[in-house]
């Protein structure tokens, strides 16, 4: 080592205890306002560590309300309580489910809707739309029964309930007298799903159409 070379190691050190003194002076001149930093610092970890556990016990309760929900009373106060959750969609389509399954169409419908105009990004938008047309269907709205069958065939092309919908559509349209669209509707189910459970259904559906055409 040539003699006046400083080693790194040195160096470093001196960086290290002139950037320590200038924090200690630093501090002395400003004590409180380092203080309330820290403190301020600590009370935004607290809170950040409080809020992930809320969440998790949150999440962890909805879940066991989401699976003990099986009662019309137990699926409305899950409703209730988690009305942004996950499974709020799913709770409302069972209610809806288990509504219509007692014949109280209008209350059925009611939580179907309730999916479609405050969950639409949920993944089971589809069946609530079927099982409006459905409820429609049972009340006599006939047209509002359509429509809902409409919504599940045009806007939801890769839906697993896109040939139950079909079958159903053609149905209105030849209680409307509107058989030329309704083998259009068959047409359609048939060529893009002839295995389907449906296909019978809507090939059952053909004699009608032809005779009227």
């Amino acid at each position: 080592m040539s003699k006046g070379h400083i080693p790194e190691k040195e160096l470093k050190t001196d960086a290290f205890l002139t950037s320590m003194d200038k924090f200690l002076i630093y501090y002395k001149e400003n004590k409180t306002t380092v203080q309330w930093i820290a403190i301020g610092a600590l009370g935004l970890v607290v809170v950040v560590i409080f809020s992930a556990h809320f969440i998790r016990y949150k999440a962890h309760k909805a879940q066991q309300a989401f699976d003990t929900a099986v009662t019309k009373e137990e699926m409305t106060a899950f409703i209730e309580n988690y009305d942004n959750d996950k499974f709020t969609p799913i709770v409302l389509y069972k209610k809806g489910n288990l509504l219509y399954e007692e014949n109280d169409y209008r209350q059925a419908l009611e939580s179907f809707e309730q999916i479609v105009n405050n969950y639409k990004d949920s993944q089971i938008v589809d069946s609530a739309y079927l099982g409006m047309g459905y409820a429609y269907t049972q009340l006599q709205e006939f047209d509002k029964a359509r429509a809902a069958f409409e919504t599940v065939v045009n806007n939801f092309k890769n839906s697993a309930f896109r040939a139950e919908a079909q079958v159903n559509l053609a149905q209105m349209l030849i209680r409307d007298g509107n058989y030329a669209e309704a083998k259009k509707v068959v047409d359609a189910l048939l060529d893009a799903e002839p295995n389907s459970l449906f296909a019978e259904s809507a090939k059952s559906l053909l004699p009608v159409i032809k005779r009227n055409l």
